[in-house]
């Protein structure tokens, strides 16, 4: 039955025949990767590097541009793009995580024609999709498309992008980075497989494009809220809202939203960029319907035009639009950002989703606070929640493993805000010990100060600590 899902075609390097000239063909490259690999739970040891390959796709344009898997190349410290037994070196120009895609650069043109973009709105069924199976074996499937959705991207719990799904799509790791195409245009790029086999729709591509025209990569926004629709008509009378006028209960903003300049909770959002806001949280726009963050995903970073109820009157305000810090450590991120402090062999780290995912217990204060960060409002409480990840074992840290993978709540009797702050308050210490309190936990760690510079010296001896990420 599966060959009537798909059916697979494998063009080898000098095979006997020749096939007519493919437009595809021509703009998918086999991607040959030297990457680093890290154990999450000991971010001071050095990576080791593995190499893998996978496909890139190039796009039409003036300059030589490629895209591929976003964890395909996320660690590089090698990229080689190969074609027809030539190749050129290139680079990581873009990372754009909350897009699960990458940007890559050659210093010169390949003399090949890039793939068009197509970002339809109609039905999608029978597609193509082109990728490497293994270097300089190239092939292509016939496949279906299972399901048109939004749905949350591989490695991330905060970034849903409209997706392809491709049940149907045999096992193919190579396959990543390579195109889905209807009529040999570009309607998706095929990302890592995870929970299932996905493509990215090519209007988020286009909007990962629009972005970086100013040469740098600013984000999909996200305003960082909690909100509810408002469709009861007690509620509606109680607030004072007009029969005419829709909006959302702003129930939560995190204190590193951009709204948060501009918006308070308990605000009713009801027009967003001259845009009404319905009863049931949708952005009504002449010719279709946005869920509304969904609709601000599509906009590009900047200012923004809305109108609010607060208190029983109406305001028009300016609101900045931007992508929301905090979800960075809610995907998961090439290693220099996975930054980390060691002191007197105690290793910390901020909670991500690696550590969440890969190291913390199913039912553990970590993962709730993880999940229910905004939800909760814990950014009045901390710019990211800091926890113990590793103890390099000394006798000035004796017993401090008990505390492995708990949240630092204060150092020194201050509230720990964020990595940074912990190492500041740390590098501060005057007392004679540093007091070290974690969250939920009665007792406390305590390291003598003025035994630290020695315990120092004796742990660099006996561990490499590598430099890629750590806060000195």
């Amino acid at each position: 039955m599966n060959s009537f899902r798909y059916t697979l075609l494998w063009l080898l390097a000098g095979s006997l025949f020749s096939l007519p000239a493919n437009p595809v063909l021509e703009a998918v490259y086999s991607t040959e990767v030297v990457r680093m690999v890290q154990d999450p739970a000991r971010p001071w040891a050095v990576p080791t590097t593995e190499e893998v390959h996978g496909s890139a796709t190039l796009i039409a344009g003036s300059a030589p541009l490629f895209l591929t898997d976003y964890h395909l190349v996320k660690n590089a410290t090698s990229i080689l793009i190969k074609k027809d037994g030539q190749s050129w070196p290139a680079r990581v120009a873009f990372l754009a995580g909350d897009a699960g895609i990458a940007v890559l650069r050659t210093l010169e043109a390949t003399g090949k024609r890039g793939l068009i973009l197509d970002d339809q709105e109609g039905e999608i069924s029978a597609v193509m999709v082109y990728g490497y199976r293994s270097p300089g074996v190239i092939g292509q499937v016939a496949t279906v498309v299972s399901a048109v959705e939004r749905g949350l991207l591989p490695g991330s719990d905060v970034d849903r992008r409209n997706l392809l799904r491709l049940d149907q799509l045999p096992d193919l790791s190579g396959f990543r980075g390579g195109p889905v195409v209807q009529q040999d245009r570009l309607i998706g790029l095929l990302l890592a497989p995870h929970r299932s086999k996905v493509a990215l729709r090519a209007a988020e591509i286009r909007h990962v494009l629009a972005d970086i025209a100013d040469g740098r990569y600013d984000g999909f926004p996200d305003p960082g809220v909690v909100y509810r629709s408002l469709t009861g008509a007690a509620e509606r009378k109680h607030f004072g809202i007009e029969n005419a006028i829709g909006g959302i209960y702003l129930s939560r903003i995190s204190r590193q939203s951009s709204f948060a300049r501009r918006l308070k909770s308990g605000d009713i959002l009801y027009e967003i960029n001259r845009n009404p806001i319905n009863t049931y949280g949708e952005v009504v726009l002449p010719l279709r319907r946005y869920d509304f963050l969904e609709y601000l995903s599509t906009q590009q970073k900047g200012a923004v035009s809305a109108k609010v109820i607060r208190n029983g009157e109406k305001y028009g305000l300016m609101l900045d639009l931007s992508a929301l810090g905090a979800n960075e450590l809610r995907r998961e991120r090439p290693l220099p950002l996975r930054r980390f402090f060691s002191g007197a062999g105690l290793v910390f780290q901020e909670v991500d989703y690696e550590i969440v995912h890969r190291l913390a217990p199913q039912k553990s204060r970590i993962k709730y606070r993880y999940k229910n960060y905004i939800e909760e409002d814990l950014s009045q409480e901390s710019d990211a929640d800091v926890t113990l990840i590793d103890v390099l074992p000394d006798s000035i840290n004796r017993g401090s493993g008990a505390f492995r993978l708990k949240i630092v709540e204060a150092i020194n009797g201050e509230r720990v805000r964020s990595l940074d702050h912990l190492v500041s308050e740390w590098k501060r210490s005057q007392g004679r010990f540093v007091v070290i309190k974690f969250l939920d936990e009665s007792t406390v760690l305590s390291i003598e100060r003025l035994a630290i510079p020695a315990a120092e010296k004796r742990i660099a001896l006996g561990y490499q600590i590598q430099p890629l990420g750590r806060v000195e």
